[in-house]
């Protein structure tokens, strides 16, 4: 038995979100005989870590901000534990491996899913073994970055319930106030959208719990946390909608008094037919996020997303007739747009929202270039300079304009302020779609409400000049080193 301790570094996120990527593997940890506790950076001081404890530690990390404080934790340990093992896992390793390898607070990066590899891997550490026989991993030996053979994938009917018990914190995080849990039923996605990283880490392959098993663990979670609503956080939930339909059926048939959202594709879901849509309301589902991405067609074909404008037009009557609420967020500033594209966008919003009054338009963010993307080389031809270090990476923001050296100074002023407007409510009546993140600061709920009629009056009236509130936000942000801009 290993005594591991899995750390969530700090992802300087405005709201807390649980690490829902250290859940499976804590489980896969424990399930085989191993003592697993978790480190949330968000709440957490790392200086309170009793080191001598543990045996292994594995430290997770997406691109961003978080890198930064993966980093600072990592150092530390290493000042302190010199020979203590920090396997670094997550989407950035995926992307980049081998100059993550390279970095000397690392000793492993595990590569795709962690859970069969990070077993290994402690297997290997406590007998002295060499660590060319675990797949899916890359290190240094002797200089020299080593790379092993790929792994499959595994089989997700076999991983033990999610240990959200091992969160401290459990009640601090934004979607728990909200009493939202999150379940992902399903990894990877077959569809290959430009800006997307799931392509790369999944290598394009799809693969999903059985509709018992996703199930049995919905009814774990309903028993145990009592949740309102649960998300499914799958890349891509309804690639099969047969097994999509099995588990709507099998949750009827429990009478499981719970409410499920989720993401789709428009694609997708234009073919939709009334029966499906009874049965999902039937179930509990009380609507569906959408990508849109953008309302022109040159930039969506650009991007490859494989969706048409008419798609998304026909799914938003759709889901409105059938009285399911349904989300659609939008991005800007990718390589080769121009201020044409972007003002499209804008359009299209305005006529999915007569179309719907209620929908709920989440953004309208700013394109991020992630490594080895398949837009990336693009972005790269188009004067995107590449981070050459973890350090570097950990200092690269989300939704930011400053990564995109191709656009005009005019287009980055509106992109700026259009991605910080569009957080606020800025196209429709009726709730704030945030207001229920500030119940615990009265000042703070009072600037959300009228960032947001701020926003309402620009977007009416498509007038995004002298954005004085939204350089203030900005700034706000950039002071609370909010890894989102």
């Amino acid at each position: 038995m290993a005594n591991v301790l899995l750390i969530n570094p700090d992802p300087k996120s405005i709201h807390p979100r649980y690490p829902s990527a250290l859940l499976p593997l804590a489980g896969v940890l424990r399930w085989n005989g191993h003592r697993v506790e978790i480190f949330d950076g968000q709440f957490q001081e790392y200086g309170d870590i009793k080191l001598t404890e543990f045996d292994v530690i594995g430290i997770t990390s997406l691109t961003g901000p978080q890198i930064h404080s993966a980093l600072k934790i990592a150092r530390w340990i290493k000042a302190r534990a010199k020979s203590l093992p920090l396997i670094w896992g997550g989407v950035h390793c995926s992307l980049v491996p081998e100059q993550t390898a390279a970095h000397e607070l690392v000793d492993v990066a595990v590569r795709g899913e962690g859970e069969e590899p990070f077993l290994e891997l402690i297997e290997a550490i406590q007998k002295r073994q060499s660590l060319e026989s675990v797949k899916g991993i890359t290190f240094k030996r002797d200089g020299k970055i080593v790379s092993t053979a790929d792994r499959d994938f595994i089989d997700l009917d076999k991983l033990p319930h999610l240990p959200f018990e091992l969160l401290r914190h459990f009640n601090k995080y934004s979607n728990v106030k909200r009493k939202i849990l999150y379940f992902q039923t399903s990894r990877g996605c077959p569809y290959s959208c430009g800006f997307c990283y799931s392509n790369r880490v999944h290598k394009g392959r799809w693969r999903a719990m059985s509709a018992d098993r996703a199930v049995e663990e919905i009814k774990y979670i309903c028993d145990t946390f009592h949740p309102e609503t649960i998300s499914f956080i799958d890349d891509e939930f309804f690639v099969d909608q047969k097994r999509v339909g099995e588990i709507c059926q099998k949750l009827i048939d429990a009478k499981l008094d719970i409410k499920w959202g989720t993401s789709g594709r428009y694609d997708q879901a234009y073919k939709y037919t009334d029966d499906f849509f009874r049965l999902l309301k039937a179930s509990g589902c009380t609507g569906v996020s959408f990508g849109g991405e953008s309302g022109s067609t040159r930039v969506l074909e650009s991007i490859n997303k494989r969706i048409t404008v008419e798609q998304i037009k026909t799914t938003v009557a759709k889901f409105k007739d059938n009285d399911l609420f349904s989300t659609v967020n939008f991005m800007a500033g990718f390589p080769g747009e121009n201020k044409e594209d972007v003002f499209k966008t804008f359009d299209l919003i305005d006529e999915l929202t007569r179309i719907d009054p209620g929908l709920m338009v989440n953004s309208i963010s700013v394109y991020t270039p992630f490594p080895n993307t398949p837009m990336y080389k693009e972005a790269l031809r188009y004067g995107f300079r590449e981070p050459r270090s973890l350090e570097e990476w950990g200092a690269f923001y989300y939704n930011d304009v400053r990564n995109l050296p191709w656009l005009e100074k005019e287009t980055k002023g509106l992109l700026k302020t259009i991605s910080l407007l569009t957080e606020c409510e800025f196209n429709r009546q009726g709730a704030f779609k945030s207001t229920r993140l500030f119940e615990d600061s009265p000042i703070k709920k009072i600037a959300y409400k009228g960032l947001s009629f701020l926003a309402k009056w620009r977007w009416r009236n498509r007038y995004f000049g002298f954005p004085v509130e939204w350089r203030l936000l900005d700034a706000g942000l950039k002071f609370i080193k909010s890894g989102e801009r």
